[in-house]
């Protein structure tokens, strides 16, 4: 089908950078074992969000729909 590449080609550029911005922000293994449970939770945290915000702005900037994303409807 049409659109196949290109749609694959935004899909890996909006996976690399998630990628990139989550090692960016993961702390030193030893440094995440000294904090207290509830750091980890909230970095944790910290950093899911931020991985997906930055998948999604990709896609965004790339000019990918949101109906892209999405799973066809089954039949």
């Amino acid at each position: 089908s049409p659109g196949w590449a290109a749609y694959t080609l935004r899909l890996g550029v909006a996976t690399t950078g998630m990628v990139i911005a989550v090692l960016m922000l993961v702390p030193d293994p030893s440094t995440w074992l000294d904090w207290h449970w509830t750091r980890r939770v909230s970095q944790m945290a910290l950093l899911c969000g931020t991985g997906i915000a930055v998948y999604f702005a990709a896609h965004w900037l790339l000019g990918t729909r949101f109906a892209e994303l999405r799973a066809p409807a089954s039949q």
